[in-house]
């Protein structure tokens, strides 16, 4: 897991490193902010993980609503 963690950084702050243009001299800084961000992004999933699911009707995790869709009213003519 660890590996897999450095591996994230090691992708992140070579992203980061060329975003900014590619400067020397800032390796250290650019593993700094990407392993913040990384561990962050690990906290938010542990949250997101440990946080109970609402239950729906029929017992599973609970849908998103769908939107109101509006009709036309019906016509009441005949013929």
């Amino acid at each position: 897991m660890a590996a897999d963690r450095q591996e994230r950084i090691r992708h992140r702050a070579y992203a980061l490193w060329e975003r900014e243009g590619r400067p020397e001299g800032r390796a250290a800084e650019h593993w700094q902010i990407a392993a913040q961000e990384i561990e962050e992004e690990d906290r938010q999933a542990d949250r997101a993980a440990a946080a109970p699911a609402s239950v729906g009707e029929e017992g599973g995790t609970a849908r998103p609503r769908r939107a109101a869709t509006r009709r036309a009213p019906r016509s009441t003519k005949k013929g």
